[in-house]
């Protein structure tokens, strides 16, 4: 139900966690450089994502109905942290797909 990626990963491959349905909460730690496509598409379950970086290294959530925490897009609870001073997180496939209520609905907090 939940994964910490330590800081020493530096790449999450392609469809690393792909389908991972009882995947819960997600934290990755500050030494990722690339994560690959699909990585964590059809994560439907994911509730919290943790990303402890300073700028999006990339992003690979799935999009639509695959996107990562669709089950729980209606109800939300679905939370993504990054550092207070974090850039490239309001932008792009974030806001397209991981944002969007009609697929991942999570809301982005700067609170680390």
């Amino acid at each position: 139900k939940s994964i910490n990626i330590p800081d020493s990963v530096t790449t999450i491959e392609q469809q690393a966690f792909y389908q991972c349905t009882s995947l819960e909460t997600l934290t990755i730690g500050s030494g990722l450089v690339a994560l690959g496509y699909d990585a964590f598409a059809y994560c439907s379950n994911l509730k919290t994502i943790t990303i402890n970086l300073q700028a999006s290294p990339g992003y690979q959530f799935g999009s639509g109905s695959a996107t990562a925490g669709y089950n729980n897009r209606t109800s939300g609870t679905n939370r993504l942290y990054v550092p207070a001073n974090a850039t490239g997180y309001e932008e792009g496939g974030w806001t397209q797909y991981l944002y969007n209520s009609n697929c991942g609905g999570f809301t982005l907090s700067k609170t680390l």
